[in-house]
């Protein structure tokens, strides 16, 4: 089978960011194949620690960490700035999945996204531009053309992702899931049986009516909101805890594509906040891909209109069957393009 080095966003405490770098290996590792994950990480990790309040947070670094070194494959030197000496030899360098398309995260480090580096067969999987439309200027879009040109093939996450390809590039594309549902497999990472009556939130944006629109919610379902504080974010911060808190929670609140993910993974009930309407393309594509597109709360008036939303219960059985549906179409592209 093959040997393949992955470039994915897996740096920082993000919990979407670990676990999709880890059910990508879990699928390439499960087809027979070798993969190393390049340990590529961004200069704003470290510069957060020039910040004295960083250090409290010393804890979940070290969380984090503890879940890479037990959880992902064998991994690189770590590296700010890619070093080509250090990667191992390799029959395809796989970029994806996460917003690895989108220069706003990636920065300084964008064209190695765009697999700048490599000298063997790449494959984009699940890559995301983390937005609707490509708004760069024409000298870097030249450039990104001339790299995305020697793809032998490419997947990406959303169905907008597929139209910035074929109208901005003139490439085509193939639409997959986010390795999270594609892998689906998680419920060896929680603590089965252990349940609660709460309402578990997790959300980026914490201002404007987020906060009454949380606690209306709990209380019109009569639960009683998961506590959240300074000692619950930085004592009760790890992978596990966070993945344990989704599953426990009788229902989720969230502004997170893989706060959802999860929530369909453990066919939890949840609805949607919308944390930015120009980075609110991911979790549109996802929840239009399953039929979910009512569980999206855009204000507290829109709550009080549609509050009986809240008490009516998704139909898994039908979520599920979209679900296997694309993680075939999944299986089936790795299958075909990795040899």
């Amino acid at each position: 089978m093959a040997k393949i080095n992955l470039l994915t966003i897996h740096w920082g405490n993000c919990y979407g960011a670990v676990f999709q770098t880890y059910a990508t290996c879990k699928m390439l590792e499960e087809l027979g194949h070798e993969v190393t994950v390049i340990n590529l990480i961004h200069n704003k990790v470290r510069a957060k620690f020039k910040h004295l309040k960083e250090y409290t947070n010393l804890l979940a670094h070290y969380q984090f960490w503890c879940f890479k070194r037990r959880y992902f494959p064998q991994m690189t030197k770590k590296m700010f700035v890619l070093d080509k000496q250090l990667l191992p030899d390799a029959d395809y360098t796989i970029i994806g999945s996460d917003q690895v398309w989108n220069r706003n995260i990636t920065s300084y480090q964008a064209l190695n996204y765009f697999g700048d580096f490599a000298d063997n067969k790449l494959v984009a999987l699940s890559s995301s531009f983390g937005r609707k439309t490509w708004t760069e200027d024409s000298e870097y879009t030249n450039v990104v053309k001339s790299l995305l040109d020697r793809f032998v093939a490419i997947s990406v996450r959303e169905d907008s992702a597929v139209d910035i390809l074929k109208d901005q590039f003139d490439l085509s594309s193939i639409q997959l899931l986010d390795p999270t549902l594609a892998y689906g497999k998680f419920l060896p990472l929680v603590k089965q049986g252990k349940r609660n009556n709460k309402v578990f939130c997790f959300t980026y944006n914490s201002t404007g009516e987020v906060g009454q629109i949380k606690i209306e919610v709990a209380s019109a379902l009569n639960l009683n909101l998961q506590p959240e504080n300074f000692f619950t974010r930085r004592l009760n911060a790890s992978p596990m805890d966070w993945l344990n808190n989704i599953y426990s929670s009788e229902f989720v609140i969230t502004d997170s594509f893989h706060g959802v993910a999860f929530c369909l993974i453990y066919k939890k009930n949840f609805v949607v906040l919308c944390a930015n309407k120009e980075k609110f393309t991911r979790l549109e594509s996802l929840l239009k891909k399953v039929n979910l597109q009512n569980r999206v709360i855009q204000s507290l008036e829109d709550l009080h209109q549609r509050k009986e939303m809240l008490f009516e219960k998704i139909d898994y059985t039908k979520v599920d069957e979209i679900l296997n549906q694309e993680r075939e179409i999944y299986k089936e592209f790795l299958l075909k393009v990795i040899k």
